[in-house]
């Protein structure tokens, strides 16, 4: 259950960020290999959860102006494909070196979900 949830926001916060910051990198603790090897349920529950997440997605329109863009709501990730992609933007800061020609972004949305599943609810972040 709680997998289910790590995969889910660290797939929707980098898709999210990726559409709002297309030159940025990011650095994630999830990969689509981790959930592939999760098993179909997984996926399956992951990728149900997704798309249900409301993304912004950039448009263009005559009534913004000539190739203003505006953003709109839609449907979230919607195929393991996409998720899968989704979750592999968290490699994308450590690719060719420690992101030397953009700006990275450091994402553990929901961390501690191990220690709370097991009762071990002391932690320590920094």
């Amino acid at each position: 259950m709680f997998k289910v949830a790590d995969f889910t926001i660290q797939a929707v916060i980098l898709a999210a960020l990726q559409d709002a910051f297309p030159k940025d990198r990011f650095i994630a603790e999830e990969t689509s290999a981790q959930l592939l090897a999760a098993g179909d349920a997984t996926v399956e529950a992951v990728v149900a959860a997704a798309s249900l997440a409301a993304l912004p997605v950039a448009t263009t329109s005559a009534a913004n102006g000539a190739g203003d863009a505006a953003s709109s709501a839609t449907g979230g990730l919607r195929t393991a494909a996409e998720v899968c992609q989704a979750l592999d933007l968290g490699a994308s800061g450590v690719l060719d070196g420690w992101s030397e020609h953009s700006r990275t972004w450091v994402l553990d949305p929901i961390d501690g979900t191990k220690g709370f599943g097991t009762l071990m609810h002391a932690c320590m972040n920094s």
